[in-house]
């Protein structure tokens, strides 16, 4: 048997920097060959784990339209201007609610004229009875729900009054600046509209006051009807019956109108830019019909369209990176927020031929606030698999 034979490590060494000396260039070659085929591999790995899709960042856009049918008397702002939150953009014409308020003034004052002859009646009486004493405190009920309908016709009146002269105020500050309103002018606008706001708080007070005297009239007509062994619905009141529902539908009246008076204001819900005016002086507008759009910058989200061919499935919270196709820069990192579930056509900017529509799938991508993307902006979405 022959012995084995044992090759020192040493040897083995030798032996191979013998080989790459043998071989053409040196080991400065061989270096060189490991480098570019690192080189490649990089490459061909970085192809195959990522790919860059286009999209557009989106606006953050809010329809400015009115709560009520009406015709636009001014609109206060103009294209492109920036606007605070709550600023007021538009102003519909208040003749309709003024008409309003004032048939219902007269109703009232015709309501107050029956109550009053039916209170004489109580008086007039012979004999006081308990029907008598009912009807003195209906009356009375009927009485205070008539001054608080009243009081509330007057205010808001006075807070239709209010708008039309805070807004005219607003148009005459610059022109005042400008020197092209007289300081007289000014002040008598300033003067009329702090007037009228004293007005209502004095009425609102007188209001509150009213209220709790509805409140005590009403607490004394129920003492008597429980002491009298009576109910609220004896005939004793029904001579009131077609008093009461006329108050009751001019209080739903003054309602409506309370409703409409705060929707002629139209003002802006975000601070933003105003991106669309989509109505004029005069023109009658329906209830959703956009008057202006206010758009808040560098605070959309990124719709980016995988090409219907691509199969990869995404889910809400993959990675992505983010850069404008416009203006380069670095990459910025996103996260994937929702994938349609359908093909739909891409805008037709994205399409390369204008003659050629593409389809495919959007996915909705966080924006990235580092890059300030304008609305409408290119911009080019890396996916990573």
């Amino acid at each position: 048997m022959s012995p084995r034979l044992h090759t020192p490590m040493s040897s083995l060494r030798t032996r191979l920097v013998d080989r790459l000396e043998l071989f053409p260039g040196g080991p400065l070659n061989i270096g060189v060959w490991l480098a570019a085929v690192v080189a490649v591999l990089a490459i061909l790995g970085g192809r195959a784990t990522h790919v860059e899709y286009v999209g557009i960042a989106r606006a953050v856009e809010h329809e400015i339209s009115p709560a009520t049918p009406g015709t636009i008397a001014r609109v206060l702002v103009d294209l492109y201007e920036e606007v605070e939150r709550g600023d007021l953009v538009a102003i519909l014409d208040d003749a309709e609610v003024k008409a309003e308020l004032e048939v219902a003034a007269a109703e009232l004052r015709t309501l107050e004229s029956q109550l009053e002859d039916a209170g004489s009646g109580v008086v007039a009486g012979a004999a006081v009875d308990w029907q008598s004493e009912r009807r003195r405190y209906e009356i009375d009920v009927e009485d205070r729900r008539l001054e608080e309908l009243r009081i509330k016709v007057t205010i808001e009146s006075d807070r239709v009054e209010k708008q039309r002269l805070e807004a005219k105020l607003g148009r005459m500050e610059p022109l005042y600046g400008e020197g092209a309103v007289t300081l007289d002018e000014y002040d008598d606008i300033r003067f009329m509209a702090a007037t009228v706001s004293k007005r209502i708080e004095e009425n609102l007070v007188l209001l509150a006051q009213t209220r709790d005297e509805l409140s005590a009239a009403l607490q004394r007509r129920g003492e008597f009807v429980g002491s009298s062994g009576d109910s609220a619905d004896a005939p004793a009141a029904a001579y009131l019956a077609t008093v009461r529902a006329a108050i009751d539908a001019q209080g739903a009246r003054v309602d409506a109108a309370r409703a409409r008076r705060a929707a002629l204001t139209l003002t802006a819900p975000i601070s933003g830019t105003i991106t669309m005016i989509g109505g004029r002086p005069g023109q009658a507008v329906d209830v959703g019909e956009a008057v202006a759009v206010i758009a808040r910058p560098n605070d959309g989200d990124v719709v980016a369209w995988l090409p219907e061919g691509d199969r990869r499935s995404l889910q809400a919270g993959e990675r992505v990176w983010l850069r404008s196709a416009t203006r380069g820069g670095t990459l910025a990192e996103s996260f994937v927020m929702r994938v349609a579930p359908t093909v739909a056509m891409l805008p037709e900017r994205l399409w390369q031929r204008r003659d050629l529509p593409e389809y495919g799938r959007a996915v909705m991508v966080a924006s990235a606030e580092e890059l300030s993307l304008i609305p409408g902006e290119t911009v080019r979405v890396r996916f990573v698999h």
